[in-house]
C-alpha cells in the first residue's frame, strides 16, 4: 500500500484549517472574506484600499464590497485618501479592534495547541518543509 501524495497532505490539512476558520466565523458573525479583511487591517493607523485589496489577494473591487460589510457592521471606517481623490483610507474603529484581538486570540490559541504537540525539533522541521513545499508551488 502507498502512502498519500504530498499533494493529498495538504488539502487535508487545508481542510483542517477551514473547518478552524468555519468555527471562528461562526463565533464571531464574520464571513470567511470579511475574517481575512480584518485579520489584514493594521491594528493601529490606517490602510489604502488598493493596499488592503492586494494584502488579502483580492481585485480593488471585490476588497472594496468586503471592507463595505465590515464598516456596515461598524468594525472599519474609511476616509477619504488626500492623495488620491478615487482611494480611501481604512482603518478599525474600536468595535473592529477589540474583534481583531479576539481573531487574533482564536488564531493564537490554534498555534498554541499545535505547538504543544511538537517537539522542538518536530516543530522546526515542519517548518522547514512548508517553506520548502511553498517555494515549490510558486516555481515555474
Amino acid at each position: 500500500m502507498t502512502s498519500p501524495s504530498i499533494l493529498t497532505h495538504i488539502q487535508h490539512l487545508a481542510a483542517l484549517c477551514r473547518q478552524r476558520e468555519e468555527a471562528i466565523c461562526a463565533s464571531t458573525g464574520l464571513t470567511p472574506s470579511a475574517l481575512t479583511c480584518l485579520r489584514a487591517l493594521p491594528d493601529a493607523g490606517t490602510i489604502g484600499s488598493r493596499a488592503l485589496a492586494e494584502r488579502m489577494g483580492l481585485s480593488p473591487s471585490r476588497g472594496s464590497r468586503v471592507v463595505d460589510s465590515l464598516v456596515r457592521d461598524g468594525y472599519a471606517s474609511r476616509a477619504p485618501d488626500p492623495d488620491d481623490r478615487r482611494a480611501s483610507l481604512l482603518a478599525l474603529t474600536p468595535a473592529g479592534a477589540d474583534l481583531q484581538r479576539d481573531v487574533h486570540n482564536h488564531f493564537r490559541d490554534c498555534e498554541h495547541r499545535i505547538r504543544e504537540n511538537l517537539t522542538e525539533d518536530q516543530l522546526r522541521s515542519a517548518q522547514d518543509s512548508l517553506a520548502v513545499l511553498m517555494e515549490a508551488f510558486v516555481a515555474p
